[in-house]
């Protein structure tokens, strides 16, 4: 099994699909040693979870989507992290019928809301919303193109939601925009 930090970079490339970081961005920012982040960095690259390219004499490295290892790796932390912070609060969601359910809680008064379903279902979908949740109904490859073209709010929702449904989902939108 991974170790604490391993799962601590993977995530963060997780939230972080559209940059690439090398070892001093990647420790500095998860407040671990260099050290630790060029072994964990090796580590994965040698596993095929990331892969590097090289800027000047700096390897800038992110996730390899393209390999099933990477990809269900990032499905099991997304999975780890609901558990870790999840604690209920969106229980009636979990109920509607999508693929794919991300929540963003920080809000005033309202849970912002990303859900990936089939368009036929988008309507049906919609009149089973809670009152306080502000959805962002999106198809598979609309919420693709949304995360290609760095919308602002889809990103910050991959960054910083909770994926409550559907963990395999957002790894297949990551993946389409390598």
């Amino acid at each position: 099994m991974f170790s604490k930090n391993t799962l601590k970079v993977i995530e963060f490339f997780a939230r972080h699909r559209t940059e690439k970081f090398n070892i001093n961005q990647l420790a500095r920012t998860l407040k671990i040693s260099p050290g630790s982040s060029h072994t964990i960095l090796k580590e994965l690259e040698e596993n095929t979870i990331v892969r590097y390219e090289k800027w000047g004499n700096q390897l800038f490295y992110q996730l390899n989507l393209e390999d099933k290892k990477a990809r269900k790796l990032v499905e099991l932390v997304l999975i780890i992290d609901k558990e870790q912070r999840e604690k209920g609060a969106f229980r009636d969601l979990e109920k509607i019928d999508a693929d794919c359910i991300v929540v963003f809680d920080k809000l005033q008064k309202s849970t912002l809301a990303l859900i990936i379903a089939e368009k036929i279902l988008h309507e049906k979908i919609k009149a089973k919303l809670p009152a306080n949740v502000d959805p962002i109904i999106l198809t598979l490859d609309d919420a693709k193109e949304k995360l290609r073209s760095k919308e602002k709010t889809i990103v910050q929702l991959l960054e910083s939601g909770i994926v409550l449904e559907g963990e395999n989902i957002v790894v297949e939108v990551m993946a389409g925009v390598q």
